[in-house]
């Protein structure tokens, strides 16, 4: 059989989900993948930390963040929702009757406020299916059906990328220690390091580049609500059960005003009544939250870029490498 060579750049769920296609794809040749990160640099998310996947109100013709979203959604039900890392449950959005103002937004994000039983009491709101997703069993599940793998060969190398340029015969990949890797197909899954680098790798201006947004989340482990894994959420902040024994939440352990805090310690007790772990992330937003895609197939060469996904990583780039990939295999560079 023929065989292909690729360099991947990054090893967050985008790059992990452009091998999820690879391996689900009947591919009549072989792939020789040369798999650029750098771990101490530019680190993926902890995968240690649930994503809430979830409409949330979002509808498509509204405009095309929204409908990208929206599809997107619809993708990740259709390819991981049937996977064990992958789990179906109650979203609870609680509107909080304060003013008009704020009665307004809940209505434009949902279209209307519904009553709903949760615990032992009645609430105003709205009650999405909606998923969350333990990382780290999809990024070891993956790492082993590669192994698995008899036409996909993996170089691994944690070096520190600092250009992409054009040459000759294809594209540059620039290391930290002035060494260059040559390939004619790159796909380039930059994360956080997107604006670091030159004009964020072919995209954007110099004054529009992605920005680093960093967050907080806290975990509370051995305990056990008795209940169906669940999400309770309001307008900035969530609570994650899992239906076992392990909660996450962006609510602060010192934060003294939390609705859903109090909601919680209504239904439960209090929500930091034992010690907690705190993992910490930082993503890559896009301008307008806009995620930035990048593809060119030309001189015998092919590119795709993808970043700026911020909160939408598990959704948009499952939809995007997908498309990316058939239009690849087929393009045969």
């Amino acid at each position: 059989m023929k065989t292909r060579e690729v360099c991947i750049i990054g090893n967050g769920i985008s790059a992990y989900y452009f091998l999820f296609s690879l391996i689900n794809k009947n591919i009549n040749f072989n792939i020789d993948i040369t798999w650029i990160y750098s771990s101490n640099t530019f680190t993926r998310v902890d995968d240690k930390i649930w994503p809430i996947i979830s409409l949330n109100g979002i509808s498509k013709g509204f405009n095309a963040l929204g409908d990208n979203l929206y599809d997107s959604f619809h993708c990740f039900s259709k390819y991981q929702g049937k996977y064990s890392y992958a789990t179906s449950l109650k979203q609870y959005c609680f509107f909080k009757e304060e003013n008009s103002e704020s009665k307004d937004k809940f209505l434009r994000r949902h279209n209307s406020i519904s009553g709903f039983e949760f615990g032992n009491d009645n609430y105003n709101g709205a009650v999405l299916e909606s998923y969350f997703v333990k990382p780290w069993f999809f990024f070891n599940e993956i790492d082993l059906l590669l192994q698995k793998q008899k036409n996909i060969k993996i170089k691994k190398l944690n070096q520190l990328v600092v250009d992409v340029n054009e040459g000759p015969a294809g594209h540059n990949v620039v290391f930290h220690n002035n060494s260059v890797l040559k390939t004619r197909n790159l796909f380039i899954f930059s994360g956080t390091g997107s604006k670091f680098l030159p004009i964020n790798f072919y995209l954007g201006s110099k004054t529009q580049r992605n920005k680093n947004s960093y967050g907080k989340i806290y975990e509370i482990q051995n305990i056990n609500l008795k209940t169906e894994p669940f999400i309770l959420s309001d307008e900035k902040q969530n609570i994650i059960y899992d239906g076992k024994s392990t909660i996450q939440t962006n609510i602060s352990p010192i934060e003294k005003d939390s609705y859903l805090a109090d909601l919680f310690h209504a239904q439960f007790g209090l929500l930091f009544g034992k010690d907690y772990d705190v993992y910490l992330g930082a993503r890559d937003k896009g301008p307008k939250r806009l995620p930035q895609i990048y593809i060119d197939n030309y001189d015998g060469r092919f590119i795709f870029k993808l970043s700026g996904l911020y909160k939408n990583a598990w959704t948009i780039a499952l939809k995007e490498v997908i498309k990316v990939v058939d239009i690849w295999i087929d393009k045969k560079v």
